[in-house]
């Protein structure tokens, strides 16, 4: 009995979160301005200027402003740690980073893009994943030392809501907008 009403409170919960985005979407004329809307370009440079803020000593800021769900967490932690350990020197982070070396917006996916970055930490590359979300600012949800753009395909739903995104695809906002 107990299991069948959190099923049921999930489905509840479910169904407001798909409304919430409905009508946010439809307020926003689908977040898809030419102006302030997701672009690739806009993804790219949110995430240069984190990888610039975390190098040159804003570290804290940075995560805080620039990141959530679980990598928030991490990087936190890891600074905690680094400031436990550094002493009075503040660390600067990726120090070696090479650039970004590919970036994708994820298929009928707007308002998510893949970044696949050069660290410079001895040729392995880094994929994040940003997104648009409803502060209208791209932010960095996740990072796996693979390139995810080789398996963008196969990035549904589930594994976003997963990571702590809440999105629809592009055609099911086209298909409540009209």
């Amino acid at each position: 009995m107990e299991t069948k009403g959190k099923g049921v409170l999930l489905c509840v919960l479910s169904g407001m979160l798909l409304f919430a985005g409905v009508v946010m979407l439809s307020s926003c004329g689908g977040g898809k301005s030419s102006q302030s809307g997701p672009t690739l370009e806009g993804a790219k440079q949110a995430f240069e200027t984190y990888i610039q803020e975390m190098q040159h000593g804003n570290a804290r800021e940075a995560v805080r402003t620039r990141c959530r769900g679980a990598i928030k967490e991490n990087m936190q932690n890891t600074i905690a740690m680094m400031d436990l350990m550094g002493g009075d020197e503040a660390p600067g982070y990726f120090k070696n980073y090479k650039g970004v070396v590919k970036a994708e917006l994820l298929p009928d996916y707007s308002d998510i893009a893949l970044i696949v970055a050069d660290l410079g930490d001895g040729g392995e590359l880094m994929s994040y994943v940003l997104h648009f979300d409803v502060s209208e600012e791209w932010k960095i949800y996740y990072a796996e030392s693979k390139d995810l753009t080789l398996i963008k395909g196969f990035i549904n739903d589930e594994m976003l809501q997963s990571i702590g995104i809440f999105t629809i695809t592009d055609s099911e906002a086209e298909d409540y907008l009209n």
